[in-house]
């Protein structure tokens, strides 16, 4: 019985702080006004390319570096770079692709640049 006294009390002093409170009254109501605090939030539109990083099955190297592969992108600014597999489903078979990916995120001004240097856009988060 003590233990419920105790549990209820915790739930009605939670619910007096702030996260429960209806914070919507403080949004802006005019679109316009929410379209520009996002763009503030991300000032840069970036997407993410990527290319296989040719490590194979069976083998024991890992494929082609992050840094080594970023060195194809030249003059794009890289901001994030990381190791994804593809998702793609493979055969279990010494010598084949293991879908590993490179995967670099640049500002979206650079995509065509870097489409022409043989990467791929990242579709899949």
């Amino acid at each position: 019985m003590k233990s419920i006294r105790i549990l209820v009390l915790i739930l009605l002093t939670g619910c007096t702080q702030v996260h429960c409170k209806d914070l919507r009254k403080n949004e802006p109501q005019d679109i316009q006004a929410q379209e520009k605090i996002l763009a503030d939030k991300n000032p840069f539109d970036r997407v993410k390319v990527y290319k296989l990083d040719g490590s194979v099955q069976c083998s024991q190297g890992g494929g082609i570096a992050l840094d080594v592969m970023e060195k194809d992108l030249q003059s794009v600014t890289v901001f994030e770079r990381e190791k994804q597999h593809d998702g793609m489903m493979r055969i279990q078979k010494c010598g084949t692709p293991t879908g590993q990916c490179n995967v670099y995120t640049i500002d979206k001004s650079f995509l065509n640049e870097a489409l022409k240097r043989g990467f791929k856009q990242w579709t899949r988060e």
